[in-house]
């Protein structure tokens, strides 16, 4: 084996596989971009749940007003 032949194989070789590690980082970065995007998704969700559980608290209000009735 000739160390300056295997070395600057070796070198030619963890390039390649840097230069793909890069393009991978970079995917996942666009990633988390779609990730954050639909965190503010769920966060409008979150609205609409508390806009729904406001409606179940009305209902509740309803329900009382009926139990004082018949009571």
């Amino acid at each position: 084996m000739l160390p300056g032949k295997s070395l600057q194989e070796l070198n030619i070789k963890h390039g390649a596989r840097g230069s793909e590690h890069r393009a991978q980082g970079s995917e996942h970065r666009a990633q988390g971009t779609g990730r954050r995007a639909q965190g503010t998704g769920h966060g409008a969700r979150g609205a609409e749940l508390r806009a729904r559980g406001s409606g179940h608290g009305a209902q509740g209000e309803r329900t009382a007003l009926y139990r004082n009735h018949i009571g």
